[in-house]
């Protein structure tokens, strides 16, 4: 799992970010407003999980250079 702190009241960082992890392949939900759950396959490859361990790691830094250049 992943915890999510809001920096700004109000806003809503958990559902962009899934769609992200989605787009980029990772099967994920959220977990409430500020928790994303991970839900690897239970036949996954040590290859697959070399590769999906840089997605999120990815996305997050997309998502906070979005919300800098508001």
């Amino acid at each position: 799992m992943l915890e999510l702190v809001q920096g700004e009241s109000g806003v809503h960082l958990v559902v962009p970010i899934i769609q992200k992890l989605h787009q980029n392949g990772l099967l994920v939900l959220a977990g409430g407003t500020h928790v994303i759950r991970f839900m690897p396959s239970l036949y996954v490859t040590c290859k697959k999980i070399d590769q999906a361990i840089g997605i999120p790691s990815k996305v997050l830094k997309e998502q906070d250079g979005r919300r800098g250049s508001i």
